[in-house]
């Protein structure tokens, strides 16, 4: 797997063996150009790792820019929200889901399939198929057990304004997935470790 990025390297434990801190991430979100709150989560680094660092990576932008493209969340839109399904987000270059790519410079393997998608605010890979994540993602608005075993999940919202912002979010998608008004990540990052 090449890389555009070079991921960070993980904490050591007392005995020199790599430890898995899980990351929090956050969302700052407008609708409409007015904020909207912010969407804390957890990624699950001790189950995807790969995943999780993508993700984690796209969320603070520490890759720059690769190619003339902004390794960044920070801007993008939710380009397709599904009402009662999911909110779709991350294409980071031409912000309609058309384009997919990960920080490794390419499209990276499913890890596994353990996480479920059990309810609303499950952070997860968009595919085209097997084996073919990238920077975009799904936050689900209701238990999405239809992913299961085809998605990748990676996270949760871990607080209750999280979930009551997805909730907020799923109002303004469609049937057809075409938000009633822009959805844009206004600012994104690392809240810990």
């Amino acid at each position: 797997m090449s890389l555009y990025c070079k991921p960070r390297n993980r904490e050591l434990d007392k005995g020199g063996t790599p430890r898995t801190l899980n990351p929090i991430v956050y969302m700052e979100i407008s609708i409409g150009g007015v904020k909207a709150g912010k969407l804390t989560m957890e990624l699950r680094q001790d189950i995807v790792p790969t995943a999780v660092e993508n993700f984690r990576a796209l969320c603070t932008g520490e890759c720059g820019t690769v190619n003339g493209v902004k390794m960044h969340y920070k801007g993008t839109r939710f380009h397709r929200i599904v009402r009662d399904r999911y909110m779709q987000g991350g294409d980071i270059r031409e912000g309609d889901g058309s384009w997919n790519q990960s920080i490794f410079g390419n499209l990276f393997e499913d890890e596994n399939f353990m996480l479920r998608h059990v309810g609303p605010g499950i952070i997860s890979m968009v595919n085209e198929g097997p084996d073919t994540n990238g920077c975009q993602f799904y936050i689900t608005t209701v238990k999405t057990a239809w992913m299961d075993e085809r998605h990748v999940a990676i996270g949760y919202c871990i607080d209750e304004e999280s979930l009551r912002l997805v909730e907020r979010i799923d109002h303004i998608g469609t049937e057809h997935g075409r938000p009633m008004r822009p959805v844009v990540i206004s600012d994104c990052g690392q809240l810990y470790p």
